[in-house]
């Protein structure tokens, strides 16, 4: 067990709004905003996918899943081909 200042607390990841929001909120120290956890993403295996795996599983999903997934790769790798798509399904296109 770890000490009480480093002790990790399981929490449900939030979704949608609520997951925005906190990502927004929380920097991690380093000055990035950190987005929201790939066990909350609606892709499974999310890490291990190529960006054109990705992408081809993007157009099922609803538009909190697909701004959890944009909120994600900005705050990570930022693989343009994903966001490009994104932002497609985003504005309806």
């Amino acid at each position: 067990m770890f000490p009480p200042s480093l002790e990790i607390e399981s929490e449900p990841a939030p979704e949608g709004a609520a997951a925005r929001a906190e990502a927004r909120a929380d920097t991690g120290g380093n000055g990035r905003v950190a987005g929201p956890r790939v066990e909350s993403l609606a892709i499974p295996g999310y890490d291990t996918l190529s960006a054109s795996q990705v992408v081809q599983r993007l157009g099922g999903l609803s538009a909190d899943e697909l701004e959890s997934v944009r909120a994600y790769e900005e705050s990570g790798r930022q693989r343009k081909t994903i966001l490009a798509r994104v932002q497609q399904l985003q504005s309806g296109n």
